[in-house]
């Protein structure tokens, strides 16, 4: 996979924006630290610039310091890609490469975001209360301007504005990393609903689309035509959407495939995770367990590997080469 030293800065550096902005009906912020209560939206906001701002000075810094040491390695970091539709993440990724200033993170997009919402609400023949939409919009726009978009790669590539992405961390990457897991073919409400709160890890109704992670790889390939790529990170719970963990996984590694058909210098996939761990802040249980093979955690003192029928799928795969 790596000739050498694969070096990650950031895991997920993606899910950070969690400790800054959450949506206005979560009582708790996902991940540390959390701003203090009575922060507001422009609160939020302001944060997520600046932590943004400092993660790629951080990753940057890192890189040079692994690079001294190890001029070989290959460094880069591996953020979370939500799987929206191709249409759209392409217009969310757009309107952050357009941001002038913090009072601009949300503003150009809120137009959008009401919009789209209410034609696919009366599509299903909703219709709240426009005090209901003015909450949901001021949310939304928060999570669809730059933290719904493509960040990392797109500050990597030099086309976030400097406030954001200063010039000196452009180009400091030497593989484009990313973890993918979740996604949506079309824009209705309560798929857009699941794909969001698997983000904040309600894994157990989380929406499965394959074709996303086609998407995204063909779209990396284009920002960086230089340079590997490398899923650092696929997989699922037991069962997701009705999609058992096998199949998920036959089905994203057959759109990996495809993308190397199609000339993506894709140089390695990864299974998340060979066993059983504990996600971020949720109890353990069959919601919350990626592993191919299951570890019962609170119970079982020997730790014992109990393969799950995935394992015997993966091993599949690996010896065809291929699905």
């Amino acid at each position: 996979m790596c000739a050498g030293v694969c070096g990650f800065t950031f895991n997920e550096p993606s899910q950070l924006i969690y400790g800054y902005v959450k949506p206005g009906w979560e009582q708790n912020y996902f991940v540390p630290p959390g701003l203090p209560a009575g922060s507001t939206f422009d609160d939020q906001v302001a944060a997520l610039g600046q932590l943004i701002r400092n993660l790629f000075i951080a990753h940057t810094q890192a890189r040079q310091i692994i690079k001294a040491s190890k001029p070989s390695a290959l460094v880069g970091a591996n953020p979370l890609l939500l799987g929206l539709p191709v249409w759209l993440q392409r217009l969310i990724n757009w309107n952050a490469t357009r941001v002038k200033g913090e009072a601009d993170l949300n503003k150009n997009v809120r137009r959008f975001v009401a919009r789209q919402l209410h034609t696919t609400a009366t599509a299903q023949g909703v219709n709240p209360p426009r005090a209901w939409w003015n909450s949901v919009v001021q949310q939304y726009s928060i999570l669809s301007t730059v933290a719904a978009s493509n960040w990392w790669h797109l500050g990597v590539a030099g086309r976030l504005p400097e406030f954001l992405c200063p010039k000196e961390c452009v180009g400091q990457q030497d593989f484009v990393g990313l973890d993918y897991y979740w996604g949506i073919s079309r824009l209705r409400l309560d798929r857009v609903g699941r794909l969001i709160q698997a983000g904040l890890g309600r894994f157990e109704s989380a929406p499965v689309w394959p074709g996303a992670l086609y998407d995204h790889v063909k779209y990396q390939a284009g920002l960086f035509p230089g340079l590997p790529l490398l899923i650092v990170e696929n997989g699922s719970v037991d069962v997701a959407d009705n999609i058992d963990r096998a199949t998920y996984i036959r089905e994203h590694i057959r759109q990996a495939q495809l993308a190397v058909k199609d000339g993506v210098n894709l140089m390695g996939y990864i299974c998340w995770a060979i066993t059983s761990n504990r996600e971020w802040g949720l109890p353990f249980d069959k919601n919350s367990d990626f592993g191919l093979y299951h570890i019962d955690l609170d119970t079982d003192p020997d730790l014992r590997r109990i393969p799950t029928p995935a394992v015997a799928a993966y091993q599949d795969i690996i010896a065809r080469r291929g699905t």
